[in-house]
């Protein structure tokens, strides 16, 4: 999809400057006019393409800073693009983003680093604040000068598993007030487009999203949201990408449902986030449908109950007729009625199109387990 960003220049700054635009064929010279306090006036700009191609890259990083950017009406006034996380991935998929799309590069960003001391007897905290810029400059390639503060506090809410979190920021007001016009104009086009959606919902969860296990099993997945605005927002999306039965909690969208999960996994919503990918493919291969359906190996053809395998299957033969009976609901099988001779009758059972095709993407992430490096499709 190729995008003029030319249409999302707003007409005013953040501060309430109006914008004014240069036109080339390939870049565009974006500016508006501040009067100084002592006379004159002075020019604040930035350089954008005029047109992009957009890609998951793309849309996944607009779902990503959608979750975690600083753009409340409070931060509006804020002359910087802002946004922190303590996964390396996700930042650098970020810094990767405004790379190829708006030619940043990393030495334009400032840095500050986090860490949560609750517990920890630090005997030399500039050794330690060191060693945290050294992580996170090892693993994302941002200068080590850029980095302007370490922040070691015991009341962070939650602790990394890595070095901390790591909040960067790019400076420049005429930037950021394009860039948060852009992130809100452009949601149109995100709620009417499939793959758009699909790829942006990825950004999300990886942002604020989370699989919800109970008892070992996947019990619901969740989507962080506050403001009733981006609950309408982030529902369009859902449901462009197919999913239904969304419930809304006081903090988070809740999705429910075996055909929602499975959905959910053939969009790779986790994809971005390695350890949220682990543990919701390991409660959905928990889940009672998903166990059903492997016995869909044992009716590759068509055949009777009499012809099962129960010790292997470790199942009684009731068992698995409610179970095909179930997968019948579902229309992944189908079945046959069959007439004996003394008025008895018995089904014959096979698989359906539909089921065919998802016994074989189950069957698969059942033999790589969590520990695949991607999703099967």
């Amino acid at each position: 999809m190729r995008i003029n960003l030319k249409r999302y220049v707003p007409e005013k700054s953040a501060s309430g400057f109006d914008f004014r635009v240069k036109g080339e064929s390939r870049c565009l010279d974006v500016w508006y006019r501040v009067d100084c306090k002592h006379g004159g006036y002075k020019d604040v700009r930035c350089k954008i393409p005029k047109f992009i191609e957009t890609d998951d890259l793309f849309w996944e990083s607009l779902g990503i800073l959608q979750g975690e950017m600083k753009k409340s009406v409070k931060n509006l006034g804020y002359a910087n693009i802002s946004f922190s996380n303590s996964n390396v991935d996700i930042v650098n998929h970020v810094l990767d983003f405004f790379q190829e799309f708006f030619n940043i590069e990393r030495c334009m960003w400032r840095a500050t680093a986090g860490y949560n001391t609750k517990g920890i007897k630090i005997h030399n905290k500039n050794e330690f604040g060191s060693n945290i810029v050294t992580f996170w400059h090892e693993k994302t390639k941002l200068p080590v000068d850029n980095f302007t503060k370490i922040n070691l506090n015991p009341r962070y809410r939650t602790r990394s598993a890595t070095m901390g979190h790591i909040n960067v920021k790019y400076c420049n007001a005429a930037f950021s007030s394009f860039f948060l016009n852009l992130l809100e104009k452009i949601k149109a086009i995100i709620e009417n487009d499939e793959d758009a959606s699909k790829a942006y919902l990825r950004g999300l969860f990886a942002a604020e999203g989370s699989p919800f296990i109970r008892k070992g099993f996947l019990n619901s997945v969740e989507l962080g949201v506050s403001r009733n605005e981006d609950y309408k927002h982030y529902k369009k999306c859902l449901i462009r990408a197919g999913i239904s039965g969304i419930k809304r909690g006081k903090t988070q969208i809740k999705i429910y449902g075996w055909d929602n999960f499975y959905k959910l996994y053939k969009t790779k919503i986790f994809r971005l986030h390695r350890q949220r990918e682990l543990k919701f493919i390991n409660g959905f291969m928990k889940s009672h449908n998903t166990r059903k359906i492997l016995l869909l190996n044992e009716l590759i053809k068509p055949k009777k109950m009499n012809d099962l395998d129960y010790k292997k299957i470790r199942l009684a033969r009731r068992t698995i007729q409610q179970h095909f009976t179930n997968l019948f609901k579902m229309w992944f099988t189908n079945r046959q009625r069959i007439f004996n001779k003394d008025g008895s009758w018995y089904y014959i059972w096979s698989i359906s199109s539909k089921g065919e095709t998802v016994r074989k993407n189950i069957y698969e992430i059942n033999k790589t387990k969590a520990g695949c490096e991607k999703y099967v499709v």
